[in-house]
């Protein structure tokens, strides 16, 4: 599958987001407190030279104000001194108990540690002593996010949109909101706000071109894409979007172009290689897919992934003892994998080790009981073998995970022409060529067919579909 990385994940932009309101809301209290704490650093200058390192260090003897212990909260969390400055806003809350900001604060930079239940309940306790505003429900919503509690997050991001209607990051988070419950078209309707309220709002697009792009909206995705480039030429990741959005349009030349420019600004990311070897698939350039597909394994060494990927570039290239060893390396470092033994499976087939294929579907299909395409492939091999009861039991199996495939429906029919069973091998036959034309081309020259090839029964039924 094809890999689109976008500029962040919505969580890391999100909280990006949200760390720049937090330093705007710090700036405003460092204003609020400017005049008396302006006074007080000239009494502790007089009094000590030291005096000021202690206030900022947290070990100054205590005061009776609140308010001191904020702003030494807030110079300490600044510095990303996070336990003291979580001893202080304490201390602030345990000298001020009903002051809504102090909990709100102090719910922030337990949402900047990472402990999001115990920022939860001080966002609560704010809300619950009258705290104003929507920051508090931003914070707790993303808090919620983070616990995967989403329905209590879409409930506070709501609570922001009607508190301030205008508020972008309040739509950028329900939107993202809406993504994880797949509500696209509500999420689009969000993003499109949150882009008409900051025109040049780089997450939103991103967000949009995912959407597009996962519901298969490419020349949306497309606008999308071109649009973030235009707003950030020298973003890799925008160029690697959109290029894997002209390979699934089919317009490789365009894809291979965005590629090359995604790699030229950023050539340490093994997705671009891996979606560029992609395009070289498809563009029929094998040794260049192989080379791409290197150069992802060598990013990523321990990643199981490049070496089955490496494999089915093998595979094309006809050369079977390396795709072998690639998919033997995937294994090894994910035994549990059904897609690698499947994947090694066809390799021992095409190299006629029937019984060795026949192990690895085997295991394919105990890791995943559901996987058709090792029944199918399984059904091959046992066709060969001329294990006809064991062919007909994986083909029917295949069918029934897939009934909308036509290549275990096409194996049907060569499996009753083998057997000289005219009437069965035509009629699966023409299930296959009426689900693919392609089929009818595929059995002109099958030599499956050659037993069934002169009967008027099969010449009737090419000579039928030859005409349309």
């Amino acid at each position: 599958m094809a890999h689109i990385i976008l500029p962040q994940s919505a969580s890391i932009e999100l909280i990006n987001s949200f760390k720049v309101s937090i330093f705007t809301i710090l700036r405003w209290v460092v204003i609020i407190f400017a005049i008396p704490i302006a006074i007080y650093n000239i009494i502790l200058l007089i009094r000590s030279p030291d005096s000021v390192k202690s206030l900022i260090d947290g070990t100054l003897i205590d005061v009776t104000c609140a308010s001191f212990y904020v702003l030494i909260a807030i110079l300490q969390w600044k510095r990303k001194n996070y336990p003291a400055a979580l001893t202080n806003m304490t201390k602030a809350i345990q000298r001020e108990p009903t002051g809504s900001y102090n909990y709100y604060a102090r719910g922030l930079i337990y949402t900047t540690m990472e402990d999001f239940p115990s920022a939860l309940v001080d966002f609560a306790k704010a809300i619950e002593l009258k705290q104003s505003g929507a920051g508090v429900y931003t914070y707790r919503g993303q808090a919620y996010t983070k616990l995967k509690s989403f329905e209590a997050a879409l409930a506070d991001f709501n609570k922001v949109i009607e508190i301030k209607p205008e508020d972008m990051l309040g739509y950028n988070s329900r939107g993202w909101m809406y993504t994880e419950f797949e509500n696209f078209e509500a999420a689009l309707a969000d993003f499109n706000k949150a882009i008409e309220l900051k025109p040049n709002n780089i997450y939103a697009y991103s967000m949009c071109g995912e959407i597009h792009f996962l519901t298969k909206n490419y020349p949306a995705a497309l606008t999308d894409f071109s649009k973030l480039i235009k707003i950030q030429a020298n973003n890799s990741k925008f160029y690697n979007g959109r290029g894997i959005t002209h390979y699934c349009m089919k317009n490789y030349p365009a894809a291979l172009a965005d590629l090359n420019k995604a790699i030229e600004l950023q050539s340490t990311v093994s997705d671009y290689y891996y979606n560029r070897g992609l395009v070289y698939d498809e563009m029929k350039d094998f040794p260049a897919a192989q080379a791409d597909y290197n150069k992802v394994i060598e990013l990523k060494p321990d990643d199981e992934w490049p070496y089955n990927i490496r494999g089915m570039a093998y595979i094309k290239l006809k050369n079977f003892p390396a795709a072998l060893a690639a998919f033997t390396k995937a294994i090894e470092l994910e035994p549990t994998n059904f897609k690698h033994y499947s994947d090694r499976g066809r390799v021992y087939h095409e190299m006629k080790d029937f019984p060795a294929a026949l192990a690895d579907y085997a295991k394919a299909i105990e890791l995943n009981p559901d996987d058709e395409v090792a029944y199918c492939n399984r059904g091959l091999t046992h066709l060969k073998l001329r294990d006809f009861p064991a062919a007909l039991a994986d083909y029917s199996k295949a069918i029934e995970l897939q009934p909308d495939d036509e290549s275990p429906v096409y194996d049907m029919a060569c499996l009753y022409a083998l057997q000289l069973q005219v009437e069965e091998a035509c009629s699966w036959l023409r299930r296959a060529i009426e689900m693919s034309a392609e089929n009818i081309e595929l059995a002109k020259t099958d030599t499956d067919f050659d037993l069934i090839r002169d009967r008027p029964e099969f010449q009737a039924l090419m000579a039928e579909f030859e005409k349309q």
